[in-house]
């Protein structure tokens, strides 16, 4: 190769990088060149709800709505289990309970007065009075003194509810307009700001996030459907049977205690859930009852392992 032709090849990498340095620039800078075409301009003051209340469209409303009706059942459902566990269950209940409600205070209560906190400070600092100026490929926005310039082509997504329409920028910069103060034609133009396919890509995301919360929950609501007609069950058992009223109730270790220091004889087990027994202790005898809720095949092994005559009987 030529001298020439190094020469040539070195300038033409410079133009290169010093047109990437442009368009870098122009992504993220606040200089705007003077041949761009103005659009229209959007003077506007934000109210307090677009800090207090998400703006989010119809589909992701409607996960939402699916949510706020889950979890007062999930309540009411733990709020029961805890009036009819026993002790060491009510224990775990209450503890549930308290997560549940410390969720929906801190998105109920903590996080909106949070947000008008924010909102507080940000109008004291004259940084709720936007101005937006719209051009074919991008945007100036004007808050408190300060411009910067957003590239369309950088923008994340576009959503919208009835009132508001935001268009999200990296590093959570976002810009909201009143539909109210925008014709139909700029609405249109905005919206069509960001391409289909990001709008798409960010639709599935939330869906798929949304989907998997509600999914979780309603396993949890399944789960806790379970326990209540096991405890049910039991309590159903507990009032036809005599044997809850007339014998001592022990929890279920210290009957395995027993069984392991082979003071245990006469098991019964009553339909998966309650074991009768009678406790021998220097040759006196007495009998005792326990909860259980675990594998019973595991039970009847531990019993045949230290020969312990058992049977199996139903309220059938």
């Amino acid at each position: 190769m030529s001298v020439e032709e190094n020469e040539f090849a070195d300038l033409e990498e410079e133009i290169i990088e010093i047109k990437e340095i442009k368009e870098t620039s122009s992504e993220s800078g606040s200089e705007l060149p003077d041949n761009k075409k103005e659009v229209f301009t959007v003077e506007t003051q934000l109210p307090m709800k677009c800090f207090t209340k998400p703006i989010i469209g119809d589909e992701e409303s409607k996960y939402y709505k699916i949510i706020n009706v889950l979890i007062p059942i999930l309540i009411a459902e733990t709020i029961y289990l805890i009036v009819i566990a026993n002790p060491t269950m009510r224990a775990m209940w209450l503890i549930v309970l308290m997560l549940i409600a410390a969720f929906v205070v801190y998105n109920l209560v903590i996080r909106p007065s949070a947000r008008k906190e924010e909102y507080k400070r940000i109008r004291n600092n004259g940084e709720d009075e936007v101005s937006y100026t719209f051009y074919t490929d991008c945007m100036k926005l004007e808050v408190a003194g300060k411009e910067s310039i957003l590239r369309y082509d950088s923008a994340e997504y576009c959503t919208e509810n009835e009132e508001f329409l935001m268009i999200m920028f990296p590093g959570k910069k976002s810009v909201i307009l009143d539909k109210s103060e925008c014709s139909e034609d700029r609405i249109d133009f905005l919206k069509n700001v960001v391409s289909e396919e990001k709008n798409t890509e960010h639709r599935k995301d939330v869906s798929s996030k949304m989907l998997l919360i509600i999914i979780v929950m309603a396993a949890y609501m399944i789960m806790q459907v379970v326990c209540i007609v096991q405890l049910s069950k039991a309590r159903s058992i507990a009032d036809e049977y005599e044997y809850m009223t007339r014998y001592q109730q022990t929890t279920y270790e210290s009957f395995i205690d027993c069984v392991e220091i082979g003071a245990v004889k006469d098991v019964v087990i009553y339909d998966s859930i309650y074991v009768e027994y009678t406790y021998v202790d220097e040759g006196k005898e007495k009998r005792y009852y326990t909860e259980y809720y675990g594998n019973e095949d595991i039970l009847a092994k531990i019993l045949n392992n230290y020969s312990i005559n058992w049977e199996k009987k139903t309220t059938e």
